[in-house]
């Protein structure tokens, strides 16, 4: 299932300190006098197929500003034709692509393999990495290279529609609560009334697995299925497969593959739900009576929340224009644009107080629990991510309903699923 960034607006593997110095005292910038200063086409590709007007918004209009020599093509994502595969085979150029970690791998790394490691532009273009939280940096390097700067990240939330809570008198969520605290909920609120069925909790597939606080990997070192473990068999039996027991098909279907989030906002039946962070923005928008609160943790994992998903922008290694790119991507993680992002609700990937202290001051939503909710917990460290950890998840996933239902049971689903997803990377491979 393929999820559209809904937030407008990762390489600490060394020593930064001695990074920053090595680039200082080597470089010294001897070879970027004149980049701001030469004519550069720049094409930038948004595999998250954000609209023009909202990459506009957040930063081409700011980068057209900052460098009037240059002129800023946008390319989305959403066309068969707007793939980096088509247009490359084309002829076509790529400067710059925006993506998220979790589309990194399967559209930019597997089907072009156009990714550069930014190592060497970084140190020559004296960026400091310190300044990035480090859990917005490390899962794109553990991808292989510095294949991107972080320039924003979401986190998983938990949303709930307090008109639910108070229809059945449950009361409100809080931050910190433990998973079971929130089935127990779940139970209370998943129910028929009057003809309408309420979902009491339901998740975004996708980002649920990728961005768990247990941090477990889906694939190991040898590129094989890691999923089939005792760890991974008893969050699915108790997150996934347990609050879904008793709910009726269609409801099992919509939480597993429908549009979960048009069913909070639209439908508005389902009393929780786990998604992006982001979410927040479309909220604003409705008239739901929604609040947020922390990803639940897990009695192992306390004070360990949600995994960072953070948003790259990466130069492409076939670009004309590799100075100029990354000083279009210095620019974007500023302090001041990011404080001017902030200030709009993006979360920021900078640690500095000045970029904190501005969050959420132009927003509609200033009232509702968001900086402590995103905030509350440590993030949980990433695992080493892989290029196949899509063809692991969508292994397993398709095996949910059937455990649900009970035609099978964990440990045959798991092996099944191994056993699957093993012949697919196989596939893949050659």
């Amino acid at each position: 299932m393929r999820r559209k960034a809904w937030t407008r607006a990762g390489i600490i593997g060394m020593s930064l300190v001695a990074l920053t110095a090595c680039s200082k005292d080597v470089h010294n910038n001897e070879a970027l006098p004149n980049v701001v200063d030469q004519k550069a086409d720049l094409v930038v590709f948004d595999v998250g197929a954000a609209g023009d007007d909202i990459f506009n918004a957040a930063w081409g209009d700011e980068i057209r500003k900052k460098f009037p020599n240059y002129t800023i093509k946008y390319i989305k994502r959403d066309t068969k034709e707007n793939s980096l595969t088509n247009i490359l085979t084309a002829g076509g150029q790529i400067d710059i692509i925006l993506s998220s970690i979790g589309l990194f791998p399967s559209y930019v790394i597997q089907p072009v393999d156009i990714q550069m490691d930014m190592t060497d532009l970084v140190q020559k273009h004296n960026l400091d990495l310190s300044k990035f939280e480090p859990e917005s940096i490390n899962p794109i390097k553990s991808l292989g290279g510095l294949y991107g700067i972080p320039y924003n990240y979401s986190q998983l939330a938990l949303f709930y529609n307090k008109d639910i809570f108070d229809k059945f008198g449950v009361s409100y969520l809080k931050d910190g609560s433990t998973w079971d605290d929130i089935l127990n909920k779940a139970k209370q609120l998943s129910r028929e009334e009057n003809g309408q069925s309420y979902v009491g909790f339901s998740y975004s597939s996708f980002h649920f697995n990728r961005l768990l606080s247990l941090s477990l990997p889906f694939i190991n070192e040898n590129n094989k299925f890691a999923m089939n473990t005792d760890d991974w068999k008893r969050f699915y039996e108790k997150e996934i497969i347990s609050p879904l027991k008793g709910l009726s098909e269609a409801d099992i279907k919509n939480t597993l593959t429908g549009d979960q989030t048009g069913l909070f906002i639209n439908k508005r039946n389902i009393a929780m739900y786990v998604f992006l962070d982001g979410m927040r923005d479309s909220l604003a928008k409705s008239d739901v009576n929604w609040d947020m609160v922390s990803l639940p943790v897990f009695p192992e994992k306390p004070g360990i929340g949600s995994q960072l998903y953070p948003g790259y922008a990466a130069i492409a290694k076939t670009s004309k224009y590799p100075d100029q790119a990354m000083e279009v991507i210095k620019f974007m993680t500023s302090d001041e644009q990011q404080i001017r992002m902030a200030q709009k609700g993006s979360v920021s990937v900078l640690t500095s107080k000045a970029v904190k202290d501005a969050f959420l001051q132009d927003t509609p939503y200033k009232d509702k629990n968001v900086k402590n909710a995103l905030f509350f917990n440590k993030p949980a460290p990433s695992p080493k991510l892989s290029l196949y950890d899509q063809q692991a998840l969508d292994a397993i996933t398709k095996r949910i309903p059937d455990m649900i239902s009970g035609k099978i049971d964990t440990n045959t689903a798991f092996r099944d699923a191994e056993e699957e997803a093993n012949k697919k990377i196989e596939s893949l491979k050659k």
